[in-house]
């Protein structure tokens, strides 16, 4: 992955003054699974997206208001913390690796959204608010 940004539709509950983390660093939900259902269980990996406006486009699906979006430097985060990884969904041998074509409808969703998944803590001087709606 290249990309200089991601953007992550921040849920009403996240402050990027704390970081960024996963709901359960220990949990063994697969990606599959982590896609498939979203914010509905907790999970190791946080969502993200390599395009600004894919990510507003997610961001129109939710009810919270304000909707915020977070730009994540990753070139800081990769100097910050040399452990965090990233799973970038868009390519199509990773895609293809943790979510087979058994399930097209979640393919789908992780193509729509240009989704690339964090694992791994990200620090508040990686993050800040590029957007609210």
């Amino acid at each position: 992955m290249h990309e200089k940004y991601l953007y992550r539709v921040l849920k009403y509950t996240e402050n990027i003054d704390d970081g960024l983390k996963a709901r359960d660093h220990t949990s063994t939900r697969t990606v599959c699974e982590h896609v498939e259902s979203g914010s509905d269980y907790p999970s190791r990996f946080l969502s993200t997206s390599a395009n600004l406006e894919a990510a507003k486009l997610f961001a129109s699906k939710g009810w919270h208001q304000p909707k915020r979006i977070a730009q994540i430097d990753c070139e800081r985060l990769r100097r910050e913390n040399p452990h965090v990884q990233f799973i970038d969904l868009r390519d199509s041998s990773v895609l293809q690796r943790y979510i087979g074509p058994d399930k097209p409808v979640v393919r789908r969703c992780a193509q729509k959204y240009a989704e690339v998944l964090i694992e791994g803590y990200v620090p508040p001087s990686c993050a800040s608010i590029v957007l609210v709606q």
